[in-house]
């Protein structure tokens, strides 16, 4: 098989056998070996999709279950391909298990790889920064590797998304082949051309700084990947992926509902607010067909500047008389609904959680952190720190008649260590980071089904399909530039 791995099409690419595209999959074994050889044991129809252990992913289609052993060792891959009969789509993953009685390591997992016939394309991906989120970027394809990716934590102010198109493919004709992760943190996604006239698309977790310990029986799932075909150029394709994650992704309950329209106190008052300057932006524009307020930073602890207080989820009642009683029902007289601003996962190093519990922020001991925005970032890849986070955000939500949440994101992974996670284990921090804030958004949203969610991330740092595990979902959005637009639906 040597002298012909390198020109087959494969579903799951080895490492060391002969195959000299990039690979999918590359494991590391106890005496050292990367060597890995995948073949085919089984296949099974499900009539259920099953969940991917704790991730999202969308609901409803016909899965394909194909079970795949490594040649030399009781090591398996099952590959899962879900199909709709009205879209023109294929999501995939992958599960590995280890049923060798060794440690085995995963130093690239990723979710997919697909073989194109040819090698003249062009790709197209959506680069960005702040306030020039995800423009469209089309470059042709060289022999050799070309890339997409953040290893920042986060998916970052580009969409972890890559398109392939034919080198005549415009927005109305030609072909289109779409590729989405639905994933929240460090991706990559690769096309490699080879010498043989193919082109090979692969990717899923960034495997930069990245290594899965499966100790023996225990598995590893990676993220779902959205594929879209489209002969009718990019619009057929960007249809096809509005029409999905509208249908199959996005909660339900929300997916069909007008989107509210929007004002946002942050830059007409920054910190400096209370009621009656709350009041009288309400005053200002009742009946212009702005229906909600959002009360951001600056409501809780004793946060008058961003120096401090991330963290502290209670009402800065010096600020705020009555507590934030006082103006929701000031703003629901009126017919409007009321918004409030989160950033969960932060601290402040001057709060009363950071003095509470200074090991719960990331960092390695030892060594100075270093701070960004005057804060640092919860390790939530502890449950402890989950439950805090959990509790305090529950409770302002159970406690006041909030119709609206702003949970933001403003500064990336640093350090990317916990102080709970063994040495053999730290390279997992980032992936492991992603589970937290699954966990922390199926916990918080579905105790609050009657809040509308929106992911802002610094206004687009971390646009990604994000939903929870049940689909209710929280979308990393565009900034609001104007304080008229909310634009929670914008499609990547």
């Amino acid at each position: 098989m040597y002298d012909t791995y390198d020109k087959l099409g494969a579903e799951i690419s080895s490492y060391g056998s002969g195959d000299y595209h990039e690979c999918s999959v590359q494991l590391l074994r106890e005496n050292g070996s990367r060597l890995s050889e995948f073949f085919y044991v089984s296949h099974e129809i499900l009539k259920d999709k099953p969940a991917i252990p704790g991730m999202p992913s969308l609901r409803g289609g016909e899965t394909l279950k194909v079970t795949l052993k490594e040649k030399y060792a009781d090591i398996y891959a099952d590959l899962y391909y879900t199909v709709y009969d009205d879209l023109s789509i294929v999501t995939r993953h992958v599960e590995f298990t280890n049923q060798t009685k060794e440690k085995v390591k995963l130093l690239r997992a990723y979710s997919f790889t697909l073989d194109l016939p040819k090698s003249d394309y062009d790709m197209l991906d959506l680069e960005g920064a702040w306030s020039r989120e995800r423009r469209p970027e089309r470059t042709p394809l060289h022999h050799g590797t070309s890339f997409v990716d953040s290893k920042s934590g986060a998916s970052g102010t580009r969409n972890p998304f890559l398109c392939i198109l034919d080198r005549n493919t415009t927005e109305e004709s030609g072909n289109a082949y779409g590729f989405n992760l639905v994933y929240s943190s460090s991706f990559v996604l690769k096309a490699d051309v080879g010498t043989t006239g193919t082109t090979r698309v692969m990717g899923g977790i960034n495997d930069f700084d990245f290594a899965w310990c499966m100790d023996a029986g225990e598995g590893f799932a990676t993220p779902k990947v959205v594929m879209a075909f489209s002969s009718t150029g990019l619009t057929g394709m960007s249809h096809a992926y509005h029409d999905a994650y509208r249908k199959y992704l996005i909660n339900p309950r929300f997916v069909n509902e007008h989107r509210p329209i929007v004002i946002n106190n942050w830059e007409a008052t920054y910190f400096d607010f209370n009621n009656e300057r709350l009041m009288g932006i309400i005053d200002v524009i009742e009946g212009s067909g702005i229906n909600t307020l959002v009360l951001d930073d600056g409501w809780f602890g004793t946060r008058n500047d961003d120096h401090q207080s991330l963290g502290d989820w209670y009402v800065n009642t010096d600020k705020l008389k009555g507590g934030l009683t006082t103006i929701i029902d000031y703003c629901h007289a009126r017919g409007m609904k009321f918004g409030l601003w989160f950033e969960p996962e932060m601290i402040s190093p001057n709060s009363d959680l950071y003095r509470a519990h200074p090991d719960w922020a990331i960092a390695v001991p030892g060594v100075e952190p270093p701070i960004s925005r005057y804060q640092m970032i919860l390790d939530i890849t502890r449950p402890e720190v989950r439950d805090y986070v959990v509790n305090a955000v529950n409770t302002m939500l159970k406690e006041n008649a909030i119709d609206y949440v702003k949970w933001d994101f403003n500064r990336l992974l640093t350090e990317n260590y916990s102080q709970k996670l063994p040495a053999e284990r730290q390279q997992e921090f980032h992936h492991r980071y992603a589970l937290g804030l699954y966990d922390l958004c199926e916990r918080i949203i579905e105790a609050n089904p009657h809040v509308f969610f929106e992911g802002c991330a610094g206004g687009g740092g971390r646009f990604a399909l994000l939903t929870t595990k049940t689909n209710a979902s929280i979308r990393a959005v565009l900034p609001p530039k104007r304080a008229t637009r909310s634009e929670s639906l914008a499609w990547p």
